[in-house]
Order: C-alpha cells, then structure tokens, then sequence
C-alpha cells in the first residue's frame, strides 16, 4: 500500500498482511464460488486498513501465497494405543484387534460390554461369540463414514 505524504509529497509505503480465512473444499465444492468468497475476505481486509488512515492506494502485491492442505477424513481401522491421559480414566474400552474391523470390535464391546470379563475386556476373543447378531455384510473394512448406516440386525 502508498500514501503520498501532503507535506513532503513522498510515497509512504506499508506492507500489510491479508489473509483470507482457511476453507475446506470438497469434491463437490464450487471451486469458483470458494476463490471468490477467499477474495471477498482479502478485500474486507483492505478496506479495514484503508479506514485506519486515510489516502492508501494499492501498489502492488509482495507475496501472494496459497496453501493447500489434503483432508484425510477418519476412517476405523485396526488397533491405536489410547492416549495415556484417558486410559487412566478406565472409562474406554479399547479392543486390542489385529485386523481391520475395529468398527466391529467397537460395537460388540458396546453392545456386551457387562457380559465379558472385565479383566479381558480389551481383548477380541470376549467379543466372538456375537459376531452374528449383527449383519456387517455390504461393509468395507475399515469403515468409512458411509458405512457405519449399513449394519443391521440380524433378524
């Protein structure tokens, strides 16, 4: 930004900084309609300085910079150790699974969580024997969010 000082008739010169607010674009976003609104945010921007003081005019851009982040959504899979904090509290049952069906592992254990030793309560074998009691047939391993609607009850 440049002000022309009246009394010197020298350029002034300040190199703030704009940023637009982070965004999250989706496949099905409207790539367009996302720019617009990150520009619309930089101009709000530019007009809160121009407030500040009178006479700015934009010079030119310094530095433009554009960060791309990949989103990996979660997704179950096999077994992570809890954080210490919350193991201590003995308040989560984490089974201790070595495939990819921790989703499974989770439900079951919910589900006869005061049925199994208490002692053995992490550990998958407690869980076998109801296995069939729920359908996870149309289910891929590890479940995506998508998933999790399709497990039903064995009828």
């Amino acid at each position: 930004m440049v002000r022309i000082i009246p009394a010197t008739s020298e350029n002034n010169y300040a190199n703030p900084i704009f940023r637009s607010a982070s965004r999250v674009i989706l496949e099905s976003s409207d790539l367009d309609e996302e720019i617009a609104q990150m520009e619309d945010k930089i101009k709000e921007s530019m007009e809160a300085f121009n407030a500040k003081g009178s006479g700015w005019t934009f010079g030119h851009i310094e530095k433009l910079e554009i960060q791309l982040n990949e989103h990996k959504p979660l997704k179950g899979s096999s077994y992570i150790p809890l954080p210490k904090k919350l193991a201590a509290k003995k308040a989560i049952v984490n089974v201790k699974n070595e495939d990819q069906q921790c989703f499974k592992w989770a439900i079951l254990s919910a589900l006869h969580h005061e049925e199994v030793d208490q002692k053995s309560s992490h550990r998958v074998k407690q869980y076998e024997k109801w296995t069939d009691e729920l359908r996870f047939d149309g289910i891929d391993f590890p479940v995506s969010f998508r998933g999790i609607d399709k497990v039903r009850e064995v009828q």
